[in-house]
């Protein structure tokens, strides 16, 4: 019995759907305009709300050493 390898190169005819990192240039501007967006939220909620990302980032900060345990 065969085994049939779909993306072995003993079948030439078998195409990789792998994608290789490469971005082009339309899903680079697509990208670039949602992180745009994203940190341009942050940054309103940060200035209209200093109290709650300061004490977000303290918490943060303090489970990430306690978990690190530097003692």
């Amino acid at each position: 019995m065969k085994l049939n390898k779909p993306y072995s190169s003993a079948n030439p005819t078998a195409t990789s759907h792998v994608r290789t990192g490469a971005i082009s240039g339309g899903e680079a501007a697509d990208l670039r305009e949602v992180t745009d967006s994203i940190f341009n939220a942050v940054e309103n909620y940060s200035r209209k709300h200093p109290t709650v990302v300061t004490v977000a980032i303290f918490m943060a900060g303090f489970y990430v050493g306690w978990r690190v345990k530097p003692w």
